[in-house]
């Protein structure tokens, strides 16, 4: 069973390279253009999928027991950029419909985005 946990006896367990290489393919279907003059429904669900699939590889990492890292290390590299903390912000109001002030704080931090994330 393709990416089904608990893994069942004679399964590979997936990696984190997984959740990378479906990251990159949902990058691939986001559009080229520097300014869309039309977005249309698909175009959203496309943008929403890849920050999702961004923010989640950290959990797929910290997860992966393959990969040699701290869970700290994994959090603190996320924390240092503010591009991956407004990603997180805008794939957990893309989950949640809204966010909280703790998550927020923590997405956005001192970076200025439309109130609505």
């Amino acid at each position: 069973m393709f990416g089904i946990y608990p893994v069942f006896e004679g399964e590979e367990i997936m990696r984190y390279s997984e959740q990378l290489k479906r990251t990159i393919r949902s990058f691939n279907k986001l559009p080229r253009e520097k300014v869309l003059k039309k977005i249309d429904p698909r175009t959203i669900d496309n943008y929403y999928h890849f920050f999702q699939d961004c923010y989640h590889l950290k959990d797929w990492i910290k997860n992966d027991g393959s990969v040699k890292k701290e869970v700290s290390d994994v959090e603190e590299y996320i924390n240092k950029s503010s591009y991956l903390k407004i990603i997180a912000g805008i794939a957990i109001a893309a989950k949640h419909l809204k966010i909280t002030r703790k998550q927020r704080e923590y997405a956005l931090g001192d970076a200025t985005l439309l109130n609505t994330v």
